[in-house]
């Protein structure tokens, strides 16, 4: 292996040729050097490229071949600086860098963006609320009430903004729906779309269920699909309309009572009631199983208001009134009795 003196023949020697003051017969010595093998090639270009680091201040200043050559000496000490010129340009780094801190201005001014439409746009907090074993009661923003059935989901905004009031629901609610003309009050089912200014109204869309049911309470409501092109149907107090889920075709059905909806009323309402339908009445909202065995008594008018009561209590008016005679085993009663009273 040559040692340090073979490859780099004279230091003065290479700091002339690089100022451009060696004589002719210098400069061919330097170049046969350069030329005899690939590693002086190398150590000249390494040397090269830290002459220009170090000796370079003004294109137009007189080179100082020994202040430059000093420099060059001292950088030489360092063995990460000296490194061929094919893998190191200043140019080169330069044009890095610059590019770098475009893409970085290009960056922050993307995240100043963002800060600011979250700040001035920011996202709605959505609320959900689902029952299982029980109804519960909810009071919206808006201070509209629901009531939700057993077995529901609704989703809405912590705060309704815009030009509506949208709610998500899945099962069954009763909604008693804040007025505010200039933003309606939209209920949307997987199939149907419910919309309302200020009404009272209940809304059965259970996945079980091939229809979406709506039964009207006070008010005006307006039932359609879900598309905003699907036809549309009005309903008023007392009305009942359904949306077919396959067809997505609105209609309305018969006249309905507000018996319908005991299980948010807690109410039940008989006027002029035939016994036989009030007992069918009576077994669907309280999950019991009512028997009217005398033709006789089947046909007794029934007037009664029941507001929060249980089955022991209404089964003893019932007694009462006509006086039957009433058998209970566990959910079964069975009601006997000779005439109307």
């Amino acid at each position: 292996m040559e040692d340090h003196k073979h490859i780099i023949p004279d230091y003065d020697l290479l700091a002339k040729y690089f100022a451009g003051q060696a004589s002719y017969a210098q400069t061919i010595e330097i170049e046969k050097w350069v030329n005899n093998d690939p590693k002086h090639k190398n150590t000249f270009d390494s040397m090269y490229y830290l002459w220009i680091q170090s000796g370079r201040k003004n294109t137009e200043e007189k080179i100082n071949v020994s202040d430059s050559w000093a420099k060059m000496k001292l950088r030489m000490n360092s063995p990460t600086e000296i490194e061929p010129i094919a893998k190191k340009e200043p140019k080169q780094f330069q044009l890095t860098s610059s590019r770098i801190l475009q893409i970085a201005a290009v960056l922050v001014i993307g995240l100043i963006i963002n800060v600011l439409i979250k700040y001035l746009n920011p996202k709605q907090k959505e609320i959900y609320k689902e029952s299982q074993l029980s109804s519960i009661q909810l009071k919206l923003p808006d201070s509209s009430l629901i009531k939700m059935n057993l077995k529901s989901k609704i989703s809405y905004p912590e705060k309704f903004k815009g030009k509506q009031r949208l709610v998500k629901l899945e099962g069954e609610a009763f909604f008693d729906v804040t007025p505010d003309k200039e933003k309606p009050f939209i209920i949307e089912t997987e199939f149907s779309k419910v919309k309302v200014v200020g009404t009272s109204f209940n809304i059965q869309a259970y996945d079980t269920s091939n229809v979406v049911e709506v039964t009207v309470v006070k008010g005006i409501v307006e039932l359609s699909g879900k598309e905003d092109n699907s036809e549309k149907i009005i309903l008023t107090k007392g009305e009942k309309g359904s949306i077919d889920k396959k067809s997505g075709k609105p209609f309305k059905e018969v006249k309905t009572t507000e018996n319908e909806l005991f299980w948010a009323t807690r109410t039940l309402i008989f006027k002029d009631t035939e016994l036989y339908v009030a007992a069918e009445t009576i077994s669907k909202a309280y999950g019991v199983e009512i028997e009217v065995f005398n033709e006789n008594i089947k046909h007794c008018k029934l007037d009664a208001v029941f507001s929060d009561a249980n089955i022991e209590e209404i089964m003893k008016v019932l007694q009462i009134t006509f006086d039957l005679k009433i058998e209970q085993t566990n959910n079964h009663y069975k009601i006997d009795g000779t005439h109307c009273k």
